[in-house]
């Protein structure tokens, strides 16, 4: 993910893998990026075993600018989503901020989302030990 008016993503040799935590620093973050299977895009797609952490809600922001979904989680598990501020999420089904399908296990902590179509957070399709904490 790049930073409005700041460096862009990160190679591909230095991708995150499991068990990485990803700090994410102060700003505003807006790229978006295909979704694997479907037509709808996302400012962050999670891999399992990933915690993203911002520096603080209110000061790191994912926002979609109502092109897409915020963080999109399928089928990903063990992941920690927290102190972001989630923004203007947009899909026409299922739009939210964060959205958690198909099995995804997440905790997403001292997450503020706001502003979003069709839903702030999502959690469906056997997601039953996603949580929201805090």
């Amino acid at each position: 993910m790049s930073r409005a008016s700041t460096p862009r993503s990160r190679p591909r040799s230095t991708r995150p893998r499991g068990g990485d935590v990803v700090v994410v620093a102060p700003g505003v973050y807006s790229d978006m990026h295909p979704v694997p299977g479907d037509s709808i895009t996302a400012v962050v797609v999670m891999k399992s075993g990933i915690t993203l952490r911002g520096y603080e809600a209110g000061r790191t922001i994912i926002d979609a600018n109502s092109a897409g979904r915020g963080i999109y989680c399928s089928a990903v598990t063990n992941t920690t989503i927290e102190r972001l501020t989630v923004r203007e999420a947009f899909a026409a089904v299922l739009g939210a901020g964060i959205l958690c399908r198909d099995g995804t296990t997440a905790t997403i902590r001292d997450c503020e989302v706001t502003a979003c179509t069709d839903g702030g957070i999502i959690c469906l399709d056997s997601s039953p030990r996603s949580r929201i904490a805090g």
